[in-house]
């Protein structure tokens, strides 16, 4: 009875020690604070990847679309398409 009671004490105190020492535990914030914006993130873009690539792609095809005239070097307009 005796060792176990030792034995609980010691472990209290372990965990008593452990739940003061601070030392990493800016590290540590700073990990959970950008998982917390990093995941939700991710987990949105997974969702709502085939939108985004719609979108991106009909933007890309707008942008394509509306290069027509373009300063040429000497600063005339030439037709690209």
């Amino acid at each position: 009875m005796q060792r176990a009671k030792e034995l609980a004490h010691r472990i209290s105190a372990q965990a008593t020690r452990l739940y003061r020492d601070e030392q990493g535990a800016e590290g540590l914030e700073k990990l959970l604070i950008i998982g917390a914006i990093v995941l939700p993130m991710l987990a949105a873009l997974f969702f709502y990847r085939r939108e985004i690539t719609d979108m991106v792609k009909g933007n890309w095809n707008d942008i394509e679309s509306d290069t027509g005239d373009l300063p040429s070097d000497d600063g005339t307009f030439d037709d690209a398409g």
